[in-house]
């Protein structure tokens, strides 16, 4: 996945909030951040990880595509 430039005003997802749009665990999400499993693009700003509606949107369609 290539990660687009966006404005970081339309970062809106917390974890939780992409984890339950995916689904899978808050954890599981984290887990693939920082092992680098699986790449979902997400900003930090001030210590949040905040995700992009569109790519994890995306990432919902290779997993499927994937595993179709």
């Amino acid at each position: 996945m290539t990660p687009t430039k966006r404005p970081a005003s339309e970062y809106i997802l917390d974890t939780a909030e992409a984890a339950a749009r995916i689904p899978c665990a808050p954890a599981t999400l984290k887990r693939w951040r920082h092992t680098g499993t699986r790449v979902i693009p997400y900003i930090k700003p001030a210590g949040r990880c905040l995700y992009h509606p569109d790519d994890i949107d995306e990432f919902k369609l290779q997993t499927l595509a994937t595993h179709a």
